[in-house]
């Protein structure tokens, strides 16, 4: 598999899983935004990226490489208490974290998800959520 293929089925199993959650016909729209962007005009969003991490052999000789990287995803909400973003995270964890996903007869797999505490700046709290990843290339 190459690179494009995994960072292109991520985004997808991403995009499906957040607009079944919070797609804008659901009852609790929030918009999500990829890597370089920011939601405008928006009460809370979230943004996504793909981050590539390492690589190792699996053998000496072998052509197979295990690739790793982390999926982030910032969630900004009102600068005011805690319990949404925790909710967004929550939903965040549920999309990524120990998922297999299938990029036609290859797998990626993700790993437990991780968080920090927000980051306020008067504007929005900002919580990031990583989760890291394997595929085999």
């Amino acid at each position: 598999m190459t690179e494009e293929d995994a960072n292109e089925a991520i985004a997808q199993h991403w995009n499906t899983g957040w607009i079944a959650v919070h797609g804008p016909l659901t009852a609790d729209p929030v918009t999500s935004v990829i890597e370089g962007e920011i939601a405008e005009s928006a009460a809370e969003w979230v943004r996504f990226s793909i981050v590539p991490a390492g690589s190792q052999l699996q053998t000496l000789d072998a052509q197979q490489r295990e690739r790793t990287g982390f999926l982030s995803v910032q969630v900004f909400t009102s600068p005011v208490g805690t319990r949404r973003s925790s909710e967004l995270v929550d939903d965040v964890r549920t999309i990524l974290e120990a998922q297999v996903i299938a990029s036609g007869s290859e797998r990626i797999w993700t790993h437990a998800a991780s968080s920090g505490p927000g980051q306020p700046d008067g504007a929005w709290t900002m919580r990031l959520v990583t989760v890291p990843f394997r595929w085999y290339g």
